[in-house]
């Protein structure tokens, strides 16, 4: 069992637990480009999908901080209305950091991986 395991391993590219490597085969032409590759489509596709919630996200981000501000604006003087819209400003310029934060780490990971 221990020797198909190092066996199995040794056909997959992963070395075996132990310390012994002999029987160690690298991942070497064809099947370290399809690796890469697949590796690199993987990337882009999560890449893509969160760069589109990230924008989908500031969208709405964008449109609940005018719809605050427009709250604000015409709260006429009554205090709890003001509270509310003020709460939501806050709130939008919360989501308007952490979108940021985001997207700035995402970009930096993204740089790293590839």
């Amino acid at each position: 069992m221990i020797r198909q395991l190092a066996v199995s391993a040794a056909n997959t590219g992963v070395p075996p637990a132990s310390n012994d490597v002999s029987n160690y085969v690298p991942i070497v032409g064809s099947k370290a480009t399809e690796l890469h590759d697949t590796w690199k489509r993987l990337t882009d596709a999560g890449t893509s999908a969160l760069n589109i919630l990230l924008w989908v996200a500031g969208l709405v981000l964008v449109i609940s901080f005018i719809q605050h501000a427009t709250r604000y604006i015409t709260s006429g003087g009554d205090a709890s209305k003001a509270n509310t819209a003020r709460q939501g400003l806050i709130n939008s310029a919360i989501g308007l950091v952490f979108i940021t934060l985001t997207f700035i780490i995402t970009r930096a990971v993204v740089g790293i991986a590839q």
